[in-house]
């Protein structure tokens, strides 16, 4: 009798506790983010920042197209591009294009030599052209004839200069000042051939280009044959194999 009392009286008490102390409802609990949506609330400016950063020097110098620095210390701050003649870059790296893509270079091959007993061969000739005699230095090495400009001022007012669509070099293959070109007619002894001139600024010399040479018969004999004959050194110096046995 009395154990039945006592599980009564606990099932009473417990009853009580569970109507005074329910079960928490869901809105008081705190849930905590997870640290995946954490991540994703992060802003990737500062990481954006240091990527670009890091990646400042990679890629190719504009003006040397070797690994990107600063342009103070660059390689080709003082060189002079032959595409262009303007200073501060190379021509692999130039943006000057012409209408038909990159111009064609062609170089002028005089190196003059002073000689103080004057003894040097005067390799000049006189041609015709337009019908007006020109001196001209042969120059097989040139691509192509040109005129110093003061000279086409003088002698050929009322030709039309077109503008270059090549790119003309000293032997150093430094560019030259081009003012144009012109198409014209020449002749030597009874040959006649069309060519094209170049009109250089500061040349001082009328140069006869290979083509022109060659049209001319002015240029070399290749299919001539030199006979050389051998001089007995013994003969010609015979002091000098006194002795030797």
């Amino acid at each position: 009798m009395v154990k039945e009392q006592q599980e009564k009286l606990i099932e009473k008490d417990s009853a009580s506790v569970n109507a005074i102390s329910p079960n928490k409802p869901a809105k008081f609990l705190k849930h905590k983010p997870s640290s995946g949506a954490r991540k994703q609330n992060v802003k990737p400016d500062f990481h954006r920042k240091n990527n670009e950063n890091e990646s400042r020097w990679h890629g190719k110098c504009k003006w040397c197209s070797k690994q990107r620095h600063d342009k103070r210390v660059c390689p080709a701050r003082d060189a002079r591009c032959r595409q262009c003649s303007k200073i501060g870059h190379y021509a692999k790296v130039c943006i000057t294009k012409s209408q038909t893509g990159c111009p064609e270079v062609a170089y002028l091959g005089v190196v003059q030599l002073e000689s103080k007993n004057k003894t040097n061969i005067d390799w000049t000739v006189t041609v015709q052209v337009n019908h007006k005699n020109i001196k001209f230095k042969i120059d097989s090495g040139a691509h192509h004839t040109v005129l110093p400009a003061n000279v086409f001022q003088n002698v050929f007012q009322n030709a039309k200069l077109e503008p270059p669509d090549k790119i003309q070099c000293g032997p150093d293959r430094n560019p030259l000042k081009i003012l144009g070109k012109f198409k014209t007619n020449i002749e030597y002894k009874g040959k006649n051939c069309t060519d094209e001139i170049y009109v250089i600024s500061n040349l001082h010399t009328c140069l006869l280009g290979k083509p022109a040479l060659l049209s001319l018969g002015l240029g070399p004999n290749l299919n001539s044959v030199c006979q050389i004959s051998a001089v007995d050194p013994k003969a010609k110096f015979p002091e000098l194999f006194k002795d030797l046995g």
